[in-house]
């Protein structure tokens, strides 16, 4: 979203504005995962991402969603100044639209996790059961083989019963790690849930990357200012 508002976006105050509300919008849905958004006003004001009289104006409960109808709107507006053309707008709108579901996903989900405390011990006890049993199956094989008087003429009795345990052990195997595969998916059903991330560790580094994005975009904006002041003029060319 940075990337594109930065790429886009050809006025400086609109590009400096939406990169702000972006990181608004990342604070307020983290701090909104911690539980802590209705007192972090003053955090946001000292960061220089709120401005006065924006908390007032937000939904309390829905901060975040708050913040990210602000963006759409500056998106709406600067296509109708012109600012953005209708394909960079379409493409803007559908990495906001990408931002808005997974910042909404980290919000309503982050503290609602499945009621399944015991997903952890039956892990770990499913784990234990795996190497206990494969170790003594492991032993139980090798004392029988050297007691074996038969090894070398093939005693038929051995090997059936060496490959029924061996079929046994993989059937055995087999179901234990079915059950924790399957604790794996009752505790994460839709794979590697979002707000498992440290995000509050990624604040400082977004405002970062921006205020980069920012300089390189202002940079770029003056090199093509000097590069048109420059150009030489050839009127007598068709």
């Amino acid at each position: 979203t940075l990337l594109a508002s930065v790429a886009y976006l050809k006025d400086p105050a609109e590009r400096v504005e939406m990169t702000r509300l972006v990181n608004l919008a990342f604070n307020v849905t983290v701090m909104s995962e911690q539980k802590v958004v209705e007192d972090c006003k003053a955090f946001l004001q000292s960061e220089g991402l709120l401005k006065p009289g924006e908390w007032d104006n937000m939904i309390s409960g829905e901060r975040h969603g708050t913040v990210m109808l602000w963006i759409t709107d500056l998106v709406v507006q600067a296509e109708e100044k012109g600012s953005l053309t209708r394909a960079q707008a379409d493409r803007l709108d559908f990495t906001l639209r990408d931002l808005f579901a997974k910042l909404d996903q980290l919000v309503t989900q982050a503290g609602n996790p499945p009621p399944l405390p015991y997903a952890m011990i039956v892990a770990f006890l499913l784990k234990v059961v795996l190497f206990s049993v494969a170790t003594q199956a492991g032993m139980l094989l090798s004392q029988n083989r050297q007691a074996s008087e038969k090894i070398n003429d093939l005693d038929i009795e051995f090997w059936m019963w060496w490959l029924c345990t061996c079929v046994y052990i993989l059937i055995y195997i087999s179901c234990l790690q079915g059950l924790l595969d399957m604790q794996h998916i009752l505790d994460a059903p839709y794979g590697r849930r979002l707000w498992d991330l440290g995000h509050e560790k990624h604040l400082r580094e977004l405002r970062r990357f921006s205020h980069g994005l920012l300089n390189k975009a202002t940079q770029r904006s003056r090199k093509e200012i000097m590069s048109v002041a420059q150009e030489p003029s050839y009127p007598f060319l068709p």
